[in-house]
């Protein structure tokens, strides 16, 4: 599931090679994918990548502007958000993550995620045509947006200066709210020995969206 992809133009300026980051078509744009889906409240990861004609300055930021809306997309959720710089194979620098300018580092606050660059090196408009890839993982989708206008997903390349060099707009998924997975889920008895009044303790966590006239059915052997 993505937030879809709001192309360009084609990136064949001074791009080498048969593809980029997008693929064969070789188009300038941006996409941002959940691997969790669409599922409310589901946890994975998200990749941002960004092809442009434009040549992109080693300390470029690249700015996602999320949805807010039912409790917004949240970033370390359970474990800590590690940002993964790609390896291109497009363009000039083909060896080193994000054309040799380093792994970068990323924030997120108010629903805006920001990923800058490492500031090492010099990308060409090759590597630039060739996109950029990150991908971080432990985010967590919203509860549920059912009914709601998705939205827009707003992203922009900015320099050091904060002025804008690049921008698009990509749709934004629709949750879903009925989706529900189970982790960590136990039951005890106190005391457990046979025939004889017992305590029983279940407890579960859930990955998902529990509407609030929902309830959980347990069956016994």
């Amino acid at each position: 599931a993505e937030g879809g992809t709001l192309a360009g133009g084609t990136c064949t300026t001074s791009l080498t090679g048969l593809q980029n980051v997008f693929g064969a078509n070789r188009d300038c744009g941006s996409t941002v994918t959940f691997s969790a889906g669409s599922g409310a409240a589901r946890k994975g990861d998200v990749t941002v990548r960004i092809a442009t004609s434009i040549q992109v300055p080693a300390d470029a930021t690249v700015e996602v502007t999320l949805p807010s809306a039912k409790g917004g997309y949240v970033f370390g959720y359970t474990d800590a958000s590690v940002l993964t710089s790609s390896i291109i194979q497009f363009g000039t620098q083909i060896s080193q993550p994000s054309h040799g300018t380093g792994d970068g580092t990323f924030t997120y606050a108010a629903n805006v995620l920001r990923i800058t660059l490492g500031g090492l090196g010099a990308p060409t408009v090759a590597d630039s045509e060739g996109g950029f890839e990150w991908v971080i993982t432990n985010v967590r989708n919203p509860y549920a947006n059912d009914g709601d206008a998705a939205g827009s997903i707003p992203v922009r390349l900015l320099n050091s200066a904060g002025t804008q060099l690049d921008s698009h707009t990509l749709a934004a998924m629709t949750i879903s709210q009925n989706d529900l997975a189970f982790f960590n889920s136990s039951v005890s008895l106190t005391p457990n020995s046979a025939g004889v009044p017992s305590d029983v303790k279940v407890s579960f966590g859930t990955f998902g969206y529990v509407p609030p006239s929902g309830y959980f059915l347990l069956t016994f052997p």
